[in-house]
């Protein structure tokens, strides 16, 4: 009768060892999921961040050409009876020349006057990019 218990004993010793050994088993696989979803989640996050610390440290320099066109045109606009039917040309493909005391740039602003009728009107832009100078033709 001795061999009975000795062997539920080690059925018993087997059958833990087997349940610690799944256990662990799932533990390492709980672990190699967490670093997974670590790496999914930080790896972007830590792209997101980088990005915009670059993008402060690193800005990029003003255009003093951009900054005359966008005040001339803004003030071109200002002066207008109707300023949200203002079709104002290119610049760029106008030209805009250097000078002495900033840029010069003459162009065309195509709206409508106080009767509603569409009037093409030249202007010319000059002076420094900061404070540019409108002058309509007559």
């Amino acid at each position: 009768m001795t061999p009975e218990p000795d062997y539920q004993q080690q059925l018993r010793t087997a059958e833990n060892a087997a349940r610690r050994q799944q256990e662990a088993e799932s533990r390492r696989r709980s672990a190699s999921c967490g670093v997974w979803a670590a790496g999914l989640i930080g790896v972007p996050l830590l792209a997101f961040v980088a990005f915009f610390i670059w993008a402060q440290v690193d800005p990029a320099p003003p255009n003093p050409q951009v900054e005359f066109v966008v005040n001339c045109e803004s003030r071109v606009k200002t002066a207008l009876k109707a300023p949200s039917t203002a079709k104002i040309s290119n610049a760029f493909q106008d030209g805009i020349h250097t000078t002495a005391s900033g840029y010069s740039w003459t162009g065309a602003v195509d709206a409508q006057n106080s009767f509603g009728a569409q009037i093409r009107t030249s202007f010319w832009c000059h002076g420094p990019a900061q404070a540019p100078i409108i002058e309509f033709a007559q």
